[in-house]
């Protein structure tokens, strides 16, 4: 019966979690499965990597030039071409059925006549569709838009492109304000937006001011208009193709500003080529940092072409979804942002979303803005000045989470673009650096650069340091006398040398430094003048200095590498436990390999890192000399691991261990994970190491659980992959029990507490994957438990680390007011006819579940009543009997017991439900209300939860029999039954059943217009229909959502009645009020 028991229960999770936690959790969290337990950076600390999304049986590449060398790529992997694009000289082709089109893409590019190849990528958008809740606008006062407006007169135009789902031509915020823009996605369709992610950033961006009616936009004046570019078709993918397109299409038709509220986690060749070409073209170009709250920032906005804008919420701190990182060029407000949008119910309407989708088109407004007030400012200039005048948040000056701080309207329209220290800012002005001697400088702008030079003689090598600017660390690159590249650093290129990528499916990221020195060396020159180009990546700069040295290295004095040539895995050198090894790097994509013997369970990894390097080291398993079949080899003895803790400068010390047949050769890689490069040896030292013991070993199962007590701290390890360890604790009362784990640094354990160690958990740990949260800082979590014995057992699908783990336990009193655990169905309080029930929802994602058994169908009306603090929401769910066979259990599977709990197993069977309805009329601290219907007697559950957060304060819950009674108005569901009305007096009736209609009139005694205005309560979606003197239909009134006022004027042409029909949206009954309120205003 257990598998009965477990899918049951499952269900029953998946229903009620699926509906009642907020949406926001799961698009910012990434919850423990199989599935991704092979895809974490482990080494790096950071959650998994997003599997690369493309169009299936498609390629992109580029070859050499010449058309023999694309026939012949062509011909020889039997590809079909899709299109020959000839301004950038790409080809997109299909490949045959079946094809593995990453193998493909390796395959290319190791082609010697290929210049790239990748496969057709797609993109997403970064916006999450949000109930609206708070003010309509809270972003603008932060962003200062209305004093700015204020500033505002009649300027150019300007034409804003929004490459996004396409939009609402409708829209009465939005249809007089667009220009004619191209569907690449379909050019035979039109622009219109069947998403509605894109309206809801053109409204952001553009929506009309002083209109009358529905919301402001940042630029949303009359002479800037906004040019709809469809690249996302109607699921709301769009490919490497279809953005290209848009981008060029955009440029190449008056486009000033260019707004990108999407992204890819991966890099891709054709689309840095259109933003160069946009770029050139003086295109001013924004777009969404990502959604990955993590430093992953999303491509275009990771190109330095582009600015990348991350999210904030309402109190400025980071959005909680957004990427951050050291691409960040400014932040913008992001979460729970009211907008014009199109509905595939209501068509033209207004919503809220959250994302940093949202956050990117403020910015691209303001960009607008200042380009209508001075239309000479080139696209550099204008994000300068967005940059300088926002306003700092976080740590003082540029940082990663917010970049140069909020976008200021007010003050980006006040601000004079000035440059600074330009007297080096060609290679003709270039400051002589006396060797060994530092000079200050300055990055005062975005495109600021500053050259310097110095004398090399012959047969010699050049050093460089560059000190930071404040938390800006600059680029450098080092060109010869005939102004040829020799040699860059910190230019946020891959740390390892190309050849490594054509390995790998996808290019690694850009790497850039922040806060940190920049050490690049270039040997072996010849004598003669060289160039040293320092300048802001991503269009960094900072008020800080930055300081420059430039050191002239004799042959005799550069640092001996006695292991070289060992640059690659098929060239190492010999290493042996316990015996230092030494080794230089000389260039910035200098690797050293070498390989070792190990035979033990653990290893320690000792790196002596000198001054001015990163270094970082992988270790792979070669070879086995224990594998004895391949599946020991892919499952049993494969290990891969990678030391990096430290900083600039300083040493790496860890500890690996090995799997259990993980005996044999192994390749060890040592390099500078920033790709800088000094004259100074490093030391690799491997000796053996032994586990500390774990005191609390053998409790692997629950069986063996180790008995704790409350407040002991637990310090204890894993010392093998499937290492699980289990302990039991004792709680005498009812209350919170909190456990804090501390994980080893760059590690992510699970953690699950149990009541009944063979069910269900109670509740269960999720990844660690948020910007807000140190690694250093131990994680907190808190479980309602009642009088009893617990189980929690932690595990890790992670790297395994000799360090320890140390967990902590507390326990405070806490009065639940029912004094029952009722989380699940099968733990369900009963509640009865007109007999209220209190409860609390704490802590996080409690859930309430009740039980009400139905004797007769009749409609019910459920009542809560939350604290002042907390928005409830509610489920009503029925129970369903499954259809059972003899012989069978309800999994369809044949009874292999005695009946319930012959295996052993404790506790009731969860009950299969099945949704009635939902209840969430009520913000926080409002009462929510609603009516079902049962459609025959038996068992119905209602699941109550908080829409947010978590409270001490009690709610009630009550179950009255509903009869619905008609208002003072009624009965006035047709025309000729319209009651009449007094111009400027206000009614409150009801929709007191479904499909209620109600009609009213009133009188207009000439020319002039009625003001309608319709205030509904928070379950209703009102909507006005207004009809003339002769009963035909005028004009609709609906541009509002659940719970929102709806407002607007109608004109009178002549005297009369004139006739208002008030109705739901979708036909929904409440038993709260609405008001309406009609004046005729001659």
């Amino acid at each position: 019966m257990r598998k009965l028991k477990k899918s049951r229960f499952l269900l029953v999770i998946m229903l009620v979690f699926a509906l009642l936690v907020p949406q926001g959790v799961f698009a910012s969290t990434i919850l423990p499965t199989v599935e991704n337990k092979g895809l974490s950076n482990s080494s790096r600390g950071e959650p998994a990597r997003p599997q690369p999304e493309f169009k299936q049986g498609e390629i992109i590449f580029k070859t050499n030039g010449k058309d023999k060398d694309a026939f012949y790529i062509l011909r020889k992997y039997k590809l079909t071409v899709l299109r020959n694009d000839r301004r950038f000289g790409y080809i997109l082709a299909s490949a045959p059925g079946g094809t593995d089109v990453e193998k493909l893409v390796m395959a290319l590019n190791r082609e010697s006549s290929v210049q790239y190849s990748q496969p057709n990528y797609i993109y997403k958008t970064f916006g999450r569709p949000n109930d609206p809740q708070y003010s309509r606008q809270w972003a603008m006062p932060k962003i200062n838009a209305e004093k700015g407006w204020g500033l505002v007169k009649p300027g150019s135009s300007v034409i804003m492109a929004i490459l996004d789902t396409g939009a609402d031509v409708n829209h009465p915020d939005l249809k007089n304000r667009l220009v004619p823009g191209t569907n690449t996605v379909n050019p035979l369709k039109s622009t219109r937006d069947d998403v509605g992610h894109g309206t809801h950033v053109a409204g952001i961006a553009g929506a009309a001011i002083n209109n009358g009616q529905g919301i402001a936009g940042v630029a949303g004046f009359a002479n800037i208009k906004i040019m709809p570019v469809k690249v996302f078709d109607g699921s709301g993918g769009g490919s490497d193709i279809s953005i290209s397109d848009g981008i060029i299409w955009a440029a190449d038709h008056g486009a000033r500003v260019m707004n990108m509220s999407f992204g890819s986690y991966y890099q891709s060749d054709v689309l840095n080529e259109a933003i160069d070409y946009a770029y050139k073209k003086g295109v001013v170009m924004v777009a969404a940092a990502g959604n990955w709250a993590s430093q992953d920032i999303s491509y275009p906005a990771a190109i330095s072409k582009v600015m990348a804008v991350s999210a904030t919420d309402k109190n400025d701190k980071l959005a909680d979804f957004s990427s951050y990182g050291p691409l960040i060029d400014v932040c913008a407000p992001g979460d729970k942002i009211y907008s014009t949008i199109w509905d595939p119910y209501k068509g033209s309407s207004y919503s809220e979303m959250s994302g940093t989708s949202m956050a990117s088109p403020m910015v691209a407004g303001l960009a607008a803005l200042l380009l209508t007030k001075n239309p000479k400012l080139t696209n550099d200039e204008v994000r300068q000045i967005i940059e300088a005048s926002a306003t700092d948040l976080g740590d003082p000056g540029w940082d990663p989470k917010f970049g140069h701080g909020m976008i200021n309207v007010a003050k980006a329209l006040t601000t004079s673009l000035y440059k600074l220290d330009d007297s080096n800012g060609t290679v003709q002005k270039a400051v002589y650096l006396v060797n060994g001697v530092s000079k200050k400088g300055k990055i005062d702008y975005g495109s600021d650069i500053d050259w310097y030079k110095v004398d090399v003689p012959e047969k010699s090598h050049l050093q460089v340091e560059v000190l930071p600017a404040g938390k800006v660390s600059p680029g450098v690159e080092i060109y010869d006398g005939s102004e040829e590249l020799v040699a860059s650093f910190n230019t946020g290129g891959s740390s390892k040398d190309d050849e490594s990528d054509e390995e790998e499916f996808f290019r690694p990221r850009p790497s850039l430094k922040v806060a940190e020195a920049v050490y690049g060396l270039v040997t072996d020159l010849d004598g003669g003048e060289y160039y040293i180009r320092v300048f802001g990546n991503h269009f960094r700069w900072s008020e800080d200095d930055y300081v420059v040295t430039a050191r002239v290295i004799p042959e005799a004095a550069l640092v001996k590498d006695l292991n070289e040539p060992n640059d690659s895995s098929e060239e190492p050198k010999k290493m042996f436990v316990g015996t230092p090894v030494s080794g230089a790097v000389l260039s910035g994509d200098d690797q050293d390999w070498f390989q070792i013997e190990l035979h033990r369970r653990a290893y320690r990894v000792k790196v002596d890192v000198p001054e001015g390097l990163d270094l970082a080291v992988d270790i792979e398993l070669k070879e086995s000399s224990s594998m004895e079949s391949d599946y020991d080899y892919e499952y049993g003895a494969w290990y891969s691991d990678t030391i990096n803790k430290g900083g600039l400068g300083q040493d790496e010390d860890g500890v690996i261990i090995l799997p259990e047949k993980g005996a044999g050769t192994y390749l060890i890689n040592v390099y500078e994970a920033s790709g800088g490069a000094v004259n100074s040896n490093y030391t690799v030292t491997i000796t053996e190491f032994n586990l500390r013991p774990d005191k609390y070993e053998n409790n692997d199962t629950w069986e063996r659980a180790s008995g704790i007590k409350l407040r002991e701290e637990i310090t204890a390890n894993f010392d093998r992959e499937e290492d699980e360890d289990w302990y039991q604790i004792r709680v005498d009362n009812t209350g919170i029990l909190k456990i804090d784990l501390q994980e080893p640094q760059n590690t992510h354990y699970y953690l699950n507490l149990y009541s009944d160690p063979e069910a269900e958990p109670v509740g269960k740990s999720s990844y660690r994957y948020s910007y807000d949260m140190e690694e250093d800082e131990p994680r907190s979590f808190e479980f309602k438990v009642n009088p009893g014995n617990y189980y929690f057992n932690i595990y890790t699908w992670d790297r395994i680390t000799a360090e320890d783990y140390t967990i902590k336990t507390e326990f405070k009193n806490f009065y639940f007011v029912d004094q029952e655990i009722n989380d699940r169905p099968s733990l369900a309080n009963e509640i009865t006819l007109n007999t209220p029930k209190k409860g609390t929802l704490y802590p996080d994602e409690d859930i309430d579940v009740y039980v009400f058994n139905v004797e007769k169908p009749q409609p019910f009306l459920v009542y809560i009543t939350p604290p002042a603090d907390l928005d409830t929401t509610a489920y009503v769910l029925k129970e369903m009997k499954p259809d059972k066979k003899d012989g069978e259990d309800d999994s369809g599977e044949g009874d292999i017991g005695d009946g319930a709990g012959s295996d052993g197993e404790e506790g009731p069977e969860e009950p299969l439900l099945d949704l009635v309805s939902k209840i969430d009329s009520g913000n926080k601290g409002q009462v929510d209300t609603g009516v079902f219907v049962p459609t025959k007697a038996g068992k119905y559950y209602i699941a109550v939860a908080a829409a947010e957060g978590k409270s001490t304060g009690r709610y009630s819950i009550s179950i009255t029999p509903f009869q619905i009674k008609p208002d003072a108005w009624e009965d006035n569901n047709t025309i000729a039954k319209a009651k009449l009305l007094n111009s400027g007096t206000s009614i409150r009736p009801t929709f007191m059943g479904t499909e209620d209609l109600d009609w009213y009139k009133i009188y207009a005694p000439g020319k002039g217009k009625l003001a309608v205005k319709l205030t509904v309560p928070s379950d209703i979606d009102g909507v006005v229909d207004i009809y003339d003197t002769s009963g035909k239909y005028v004009t609709r009134i609906d541009q509002s959502m659940t719970g929102e006022e709806e407002s607007g004027t109608v004109p009178v042409l002549k005297k009369g009645y004139y006739y208002i029909k008030t109705y739901e949206y979708l036909g929904n009954s409440s038993v709260q009020q609405y008001t309406l309120n009609v004046k005729y205003v001659k």
